[in-house]
């Protein structure tokens, strides 16, 4: 890359000794040629993995604002006396929401077998707590 600092140097000649009896040669120059920039352009998603994608981004979501719902409730509960939700439920809702964040960014980042099976995740965490926990 060439720069402001760095112009001098490549137009800077050395000197080639001279050796009695040989023809006297022009110095060669070699100026670095610039790299053009890599332009990446992606490559558009088929509709159905669309779709897989936001129904799993959709149910990583619902599982925080569930999260949030449970935890408000346990708050709740604690101030007024009334029964909340257990020491379980408080602490898994939470756990599964994270877990379920974690591999949607894994689904929305990755191609191939890796955002498949973080998609599957999804699908499998939010089954779990809702079985677990909501009884459905």
């Amino acid at each position: 890359m060439a720069g402001s600092d760095t112009e001098e140097l490549q137009t800077t000649l050395l000197p080639i000794p001279e050796q009695p009896g040989a023809p006297a040669e022009p110095p060669v120059v070699v100026t670095p040629q610039p790299e053009a920039p890599v332009v990446v352009t992606p490559v558009p998603q088929p509709a159905r993995v669309r779709r897989w994608r936001g129904l799993t981004g959709s149910l990583a979501v619902g599982l925080a604002a569930l999260a949030v719902v449970v935890l408000a409730s346990g708050v709740f509960g604690l101030f007024t006396g009334a029964p909340g939700p257990g020491v379980a439920s408080l602490v898994a809702h939470p756990v599964a929401a994270v877990l379920a964040l974690v591999a949607q960014h894994f689904a929305d980042r990755r191609r191939g077998r890796v955002a498949g099976f973080a998609a599957l995740a999804i699908v499998a965490i939010a089954a779990a707590t809702l079985w677990f926990f909501w009884w459905i």
